[in-house]
This record gives structure tokens, C-alpha cells and sequence, in this order.
């Protein structure tokens, strides 16, 4: 009797499909996540709702501190790999507390309490993008942050949008725009020409502080918009360039000065024209 013929072998395993790299799944059950509330001589009500939200939609270990002190870091972000943010920031500073005071320190501690195992934040807080620039630099990790002052409800609704989205298998850049989105997707109650009930839109992705009519509405189309903010995503695939040209300690002492300035100047601009640089708390 002939021996038995082995079995054939598996089929082969089809190529991923084009583009598989920029939307492979985000697992967030690969290690803690941290989430930061600093809301101590500020009125951020929704920074409170946002902390609980994400508390009972986030998977896996999640640990929440409200109101720490900066000393404390170190020991808070002890081997997060996701963390999230919802605090007050002010251009090239945050604030926590100590003692039930305002404790306002510059980004360094945040960039040097940050774990090297770091693989994403949200930053939700004010002109929250140089510290995203740090860390993205430092430790190549996905930054979601803030380029502008930030209204507080817009930030809330972002950052839920954010997660939900990486919850669900989403990259990194599908989730940025899921979050802004979600945010433009917002209406408010209105009267309607005929005097009925009505809806618009109630938020635009603009800059407060360079939009006309500021914090007292921009009008678009005939609708009254609040300027929420203008998000932005530090990751490998939209920012490709080495961002430590912003960090001086890695430059040349022997480098001439201006030379510098001026190669950082163009820089700046061309990562603006080609990449999208630019995309109240």
C-alpha cells in the first residue's frame, strides 16, 4: 500500500492591501494609560466631563490624576505608553498644582518625565503644539495637541472623538480627522428666517486670536461660528523632517548662528506650503 500523500499546503496569504502601513490598527491595550487633569483656578467644566468619559471608554489599566504637582511626573507617567491631557496651557508653559496653588513650570519637566516607552498623547490643552514638537522629537511618539487657544467644549469633543476612533482600529491620522470632524459637525439651536426652530453649525476650525470677530463669532455663509481652535497631529507620516532643529542643544556650537536661523526659517516653510503645518484652554 503507497504511503498516504501529505496534505497540501495553506493557500498564501494575500499581500496587505496598498496603504496598510498608514492604517494599521491601534492597539490601546498594550500598556497603561495615563490621563492629567489639571482644571485648579480655571473654568474648564467640560475638562471635568471629558476626564470621566474617557475614564469608562478607555480599555486596559487607566490611572487619573487630578490637580498633581510637577514633581510628581516622574512617578505619574512611570511606563505609560498613552496619555491624555486636559489642563491649561499658556505659550511655552503648563500649570499644575501644589498646595492648592498654580504651580506654572515650562515644558522641560514635561519632556524630561516622559517615559521612553511613550507611544501617543493628546494634548488637550492651549498652544499645546510646541510641547507636542518636544516629545514627537525627543521620543518619536504621536502627538495630538492644540497650535491655538482651544475652546473648552471643542476640546472635549475632540478628544473623545480621538480615542473612539483608535478604539475602533482607526490610525492615527484617521482619528485626527475624526476629531475634527466631530468638531465642525457640532450645531446649536437657532431661529430659522420663517421664526421656527432651526440648527447651524456651531464651531470652525480657526484660530481665535486671527480670525475676525475673534471670541465674538465668525461669520461664514451667513452662520455665527465660535473659532474653536486649530488642532494638529505630530506623527511620522505628516511631519517626516527631523524636528530637533528646534531643540538647540543639538546643534553645532561651531555652527554659525545665522546660517542656522535662516535654514530653520525656510524650513518652517516649506514644511507649511508642502506638508500642512498649519492645519481656550
Amino acid at each position: 500500500t503507497p504511503p498516504p500523500l501529505p496534505p497540501p499546503p495553506p493557500p498564501p496569504t494575500p499581500p496587505p492591501p496598498r496603504g496598510a502601513a498608514l492604517s494599521a490598527p491601534v492597539s490601546l491595550t498594550s500598556g497603561p494609560t495615563v490621563i492629567i487633569s489639571v482644571t485648579a483656578g480655571a473654568m474648564l467644566p467640560e475638562a471635568r466631563a471629558e476626564v470621566g468619559s474617557l475614564q469608562s471608554l478607555l480599555p486596559g489599566p487607566v490611572s487619573v490624576h487630578v490637580n498633581p504637582a510637577v514633581g510628581d511626573l516622574s512617578a505619574v507617567l512611570r511606563g505609560a505608553r498613552h496619555l491624555h491631557m486636559a489642563s491649561h496651557m499658556r505659550k511655552g508653559c503648563a500649570t499644575f498644582v501644589r498646595g492648592a496653588r498654580p504651580e506654572v513650570v515650562t515644558f522641560e519637566p514635561v519632556v524630561l518625565a516622559a517615559p521612553p516607552c511613550l507611544e501617543r498623547a493628546v494634548l488637550n490643552a492651549c498652544y499645546s503644539a510646541s510641547l507636542a514638537k518636544l516629545l514627537h522629537a525627543r521620543g518619536g511618539a504621536r502627538i495630538f495637541c492644540w497650535r491655538s487657544r482651544v475652546e473648552d467644549e471643542a476640546a472635549r469633543i475632540f478628544g473623545e472623538a480621538v480615542w473612539l476612533s483608535l478604539l475602533l482600529g482607526r490610525s492615527d491620522r484617521d482619528a485626527f480627522e475624526a476629531g475634527r470632524f466631530a468638531v465642525t459637525a457640532v450645531t446649536k439651536p437657532v431661529v430659522a428666517r420663517d421664526g421656527g426652530p432651526a440648527r447651524s453649525q456651531k464651531f470652525t476650525l480657526r484660530d481665535p486670536d486671527e480670525s475676525e470677530g475673534g471670541e465674538s463669532g465668525v461669520v461664514s455663509s451667513g452662520i455665527l461660528l465660535v473659532a474653536a481652535g486649530v488642532p494638529e497631529l505630530y506623527d511620522s507620516t505628516r511631519f517626516p523632517f527631523c524636528l530637533s532643529l528646534e531643540l538647540p542643544t543639538l546643534a553645532s556650537p561651531d555652527e554659525d548662528r545665522d546660517s542656522l536661523a535662516r535654514a530653520k526659517m525656510h524650513l518652517r516653510g516649506y514644511l507649511r506650503r508642502t506638508c500642512g503645518l498649519s492645519s481656550f484652554r
